[in-house]
């Protein structure tokens, strides 16, 4: 329909949701590079690159997936929706570091971030994010308390958030993780 009506931003929309339904990577990437060349003005191609980075991630092409995330955020500068769109845009960074084992990177994005208000769903993954860091690096308490408060955030005290994360699972893990430590805490020598 965009196509017949010669709207670029419609053609690049249409490209994006077909980008985003398609079963396979290769086909879904042409899409996006479809979506890309129709999109003529930085909110249409905000709107590419935030659907885009979302499908990069979930494929595992975390590198490429940066690259479109660094290009979406300067666009939501450009046409002033940062607040909108960046802290979504800055979870799946988050999320692309976390995957290539940039743990560091990933930290400091969160902590920056963080600083700066950011809408409650937002805030609760990117603390997520940080959890399963903590946990992996065995920070258990830094990553009980990111756990606690993405709890707090997503407002329940079980099931999934609307992005299918199970936080559940990583606050039971840090729980149970920081009982075990804290039993054997009395065997420990101290100095």
């Amino acid at each position: 329909m965009g196509e017949q009506l010669a709207v670029p931003s419609l053609i690049a929309r249409a490209n994006a949701y077909l980008g985003l339904t398609a079963t396979e990577t290769e086909t879904a990437v042409a899409h996006f590079a479809d979506a890309h060349a129709a999109a003529e003005d930085p909110r249409t191609l905000l709107e590419v690159v935030t659907w885009e980075s979302a499908m990069l991630v979930a494929a595992g092409d975390y590198e490429t997936a940066i690259h479109a995330i660094q290009q979406g955020l300067r666009a939501a500068h450009q046409t002033l929706r940062f607040t909108e769109q960046g802290p979504l845009l800055t979870v799946k960074w988050v999320q692309a570091l976390h995957a290539l084992g940039r743990w560091d990177e990933a930290v400091n994005l969160v902590d920056e971030t963080l600083a700066e208000p950011v809408p409650p769903l937002s805030a609760a993954v990117l603390r997520l994010n940080r959890a399963g860091i903590s946990l992996t690096r065995g920070h258990l308490d830094r990553a009980g308390a990111d756990a606690d408060i993405a709890g707090e955030l997503l407002g329940a005290a079980s099931g999934q958030d609307s992005t299918g994360s199970s936080w559940p699972v990583c606050v039971a893990d840090s729980r149970s993780s920081r009982a075990r430590t804290n039993r054997r805490r009395p065997f420990l020598p101290t100095r």
